[in-house]
């Protein structure tokens, strides 16, 4: 299981490109604290704030662009998955 965990945590290497590589690797530590304020977020609005659909509304729309933008850096696709997160947060 934590092996599992690891693996789907870790930036992606790309044997044929060094570059993309090391783009994946910035990539991916600014998704892994971009999802970890999501989370803090996710729970704040549904603990603490009044208006709770609303600001649900917007993190949930904020995990649905990670959650893309994770899967096009996995494929491949690292400067997609940036310009994606930086149009879409």
């Amino acid at each position: 299981m934590l092996s599992w965990f690891r693996r789907h945590l870790a930036a992606p290497v790309f044997a044929d490109a060094d570059e993309k590589s090391r783009a994946a690797r910035v990539l991916n530590a600014l998704q892994l604290a971009l999802i970890a304020v999501t989370v803090l977020a996710g729970l704040a609005s549904a603990f603490v704030f009044a208006e709770k659909l609303g600001r649900l509304a917007v993190v949930a729309g904020m995990a649905g662009v990670l959650m893309i933008s994770r899967v096009l850096m996995c494929r491949g696709y690292a400067r997609a998955a940036s310009i994606l997160i930086l149009t879409g947060s």
